[in-house]
């Protein structure tokens, strides 16, 4: 069983075979558990996630007519329970920490994974920073990454997993890769110094982490314009790569030895009673001699024929009875004393006869009619002849006239209403869809009197906008919940705003869309100053950086005896603000300050000294 294709396998397991199962758990129960290990942080709940997933395709293999896929639907069975995990609960977090075996099991490198031209020393130094780049994505982004680089699935198939449609696995792969790559180069420049160029050291200064979005988006620009951050990062093995080479979570032995026979215990539970054992059939007496057989057959002809023959001499038989059909079917002509003959035919009751007719008496006169010429003319003759013993005669229905039938009265149907009544529209549970995580949903009403087709699309300039399902049928008074995933590494700081377009036959509907990303305050640095005698002038320049936008950059200076002036900054050139200020009689400056303030509120201060001459 250990070579059969997965198909087989699943195929087997479904008719009965507890070895298929066991072939498939062992198979599919280590990747499962590094896949939920890695999405949900926490061993327990990989463990959950691992048994759930076989429970349920234990249960579900039997009511699917064809798996063509199993390895994608097993991990697609794993998804809808660890995304019931991170969606539901507090992310578990305790696997990033740096605590114990579960770092560990997390950014080791197994060496059989890597590439002949990556060095191992090499990839354990940047493996902690490679799965710290990929945990710092959006967890349906991470799980299609892990199944991309990690399990090998198809881009069509890992995309599909997480309920995507798989012709956008072209688009969604190389964005979810890259945004891991540029964590992960951010990553490396923050915790390595020595890797940065003179501008990046001097914007990056001390700071080491943690990551921020607006320091990620700035030196991923610095480096885009800056050619030796360029080579540097070019020099390096992928992000992407070493992520690919590190060593699967492993369950520890116990509970893999755990799982494996719970499962196969429940797979045992489930089978069917076995069909009972046929009765057994009695042995017939060996045949004889053919000419006895052949003698009692004719016997037994005989015997019909006899019993046959006996049945027309009896007159209440059934036989009997059909022999006398046609002189039943014979008109019988009534002749009435005071009135002139009528002719009347007699149809017998339908049914068949009855076997012990009850017999008349035999005072019981039974009228015969005939007609019997006279001289000069016909004349009516009423014979009564006398029942001389009890015979049975069946019972008659004369019927003299035949009702005609009843022509049913038709009556138009009622006119069915034409949906003028019904407002004629598709609605949505919101006026606005507002995302501050990475996902949100909202829900499309059908109020229509028939049932309405409907798409869904993203409108111009919304491409970070990702729709989970955008094409449906609605019945009357149904409705459906809209999934949507935001990029938000595509976006600044601050709110973004988008629309969505929801058409049917009979309209459409415009759905805006607001994204709030939250980011950091704005980098000040590096700082010039020049700082002259007393009463002279004093220069000052700062580079500042926010990708949500710069309101106001000021300095404040504090001179020898504590006072302190505050001026604003102006703009010099590009992203850099420069300010001037006189000294005052009550001495040179001894310190400064310069504050930027972005947009959304958050402030960045570069403090600084001054040493002057008086």
């Amino acid at each position: 069983m250990d070579g059969a294709p997965d198909s087989e396998l699943l195929s087997r397991a479904a008719d009965g075979s507890d070895s298929a199962f066991a072939t498939l758990i062992d198979r599919y129960a280590p990747p499962l558990y590094d896949f939920a290990a890695r999405l949900t942080r926490d061993r327990d709940e990989a463990f959950e996630v691992v048994r759930e997933t076989f429970l349920v395709a234990l249960r579900d293999m039997r009511t699917h007519d064809v798996i063509q896929h199993p390895r994608p639907w097993l991990f697609s069975l794993a998804r809808a329970n660890i995304l019931a995990i991170v969606d539901g609960s507090p992310r578990a977090s305790h696997m990033l920490e740096g605590r114990g075996q579960d770092a560990e099991a997390l950014d080791r490198v197994e060496a059989s994974r890597l590439q002949p031209e990556t060095d191992l020393a090499v990839a354990n130094a940047m493996a902690p920073i490679a799965w710290e780049s990929a945990a710092m994505l959006e967890t349906r982004q991470l799980g299609i990454l892990l199944l991309l680089l990690r399990e090998r699935l198809p881009a069509e198939q890992a995309v599909e997993v997480f309920g995507i449609r798989p012709q956008n696995a072209a688009v969604i792969r190389p964005r979810i890769e890259r945004a891991a790559e540029d964590n992960a180069w951010a990553l490396f420049v923050l915790r390595d110094p020595s890797r940065r160029c003179a501008g990046l050291d001097a914007m990056l200064g001390s700071d080491s982490g943690p990551l921020t979005p607006v320091a990620r988006r700035a030196i991923s620009r610095h480096t885009a314009s800056c050619p030796l951050c360029g080579d540097t990062r070019a020099s390096l093995p992928r992000f992407t790569a070493m992520l690919s080479a590190l060593a699967p979570v492993e369950m520890p032995p116990a509970d893999a030895a755990s799982l494996r026979d719970g499962l196969l215990a429940e797979f045992a539970a489930a089978q069917p009673p076995p069909p009972l054992p046929p009765p057994p059939i009695a042995l017939l007496p060996s045949p004889g001699p053919r000419w006895p057989r052949v003698l009692a057959a004719f016997a037994g002809l005989a015997c019909v024929a006899g019993l046959l023959g006996g049945l027309l001499l009896v007159p209440a038989s059934p036989i009997a009875l059909t022999r006398d059909r046609a002189a039943r079917d014979a008109p019988i002509v009534v002749i009435p004393a005071d009135a002139t003959p009528h002719i009347i035919f007699v149809t017998p009751t339908p049914g068949p006869p009855t076997a012990s007719p009850t017999p008349l008496p035999s005072a019981t006169p039974s009228s015969v009619a005939a007609t019997h010429p006279g001289a000069g003319g016909a004349t009516p003759v009423h014979q009564a002849t006398e029942a001389a013993s009890p015979s049975p005669t069946p019972t008659r229905t004369a019927t003299a006239t035949r009702t005609p039938p009843v022509t049913p009265t038709l009556t138009p149907p009622s006119p069915t209403p034409d949906g003028t009544e019904c407002t004629p529209s598709l609605s949505t549970n919101v006026r606005q869809v507002n995302v501050t995580g990475g996902s949100s949903s909202f829900t499309v009403f059908n109020s229509f009197c028939r049932a309405v087709q409907y798409s869904l699309n993203v409108a111009t300039g919304s491409s970070w906008l990702q729709l989970q399902q955008q094409f449906g049928t609605l019945q009357p008074g149904e409705f459906a919940t809209i999934g949507l995933t935001v990029d938000k590494a595509a976006l600044p700081e601050g709110v973004t705003t988008g629309a969505l377009s929801l058409t049917w036959v009979d309209g459409s509907l415009t759905i805006p869309v607001s994204v709030t990303v939250s980011g950091g305050a704005p980098i000040v640095g590096p700082v010039q100053a020049t700082c002259g005698p007393k009463n002279q002038a004093n220069f000052f320049t700062a580079r500042v950086i926010d990708d949500y936008g710069v309101k106001t950059v000021s300095l404040t200076v504090v001179a020898a005896g504590g006072d302190s002036t505050v001026i604003p900054m102006t703009l010099a050139s590009g992203d850099a603000q420069a300010g001037s200020w006189t000294a005052e009689p009550t001495g040179p400056i001894t310190s400064y300050s310069i504050a930027a303030i972005d947009a959304a509120g958050h402030t960045g201060v570069y403090p600084g000294t001054c040493t002057t001459s008086e």
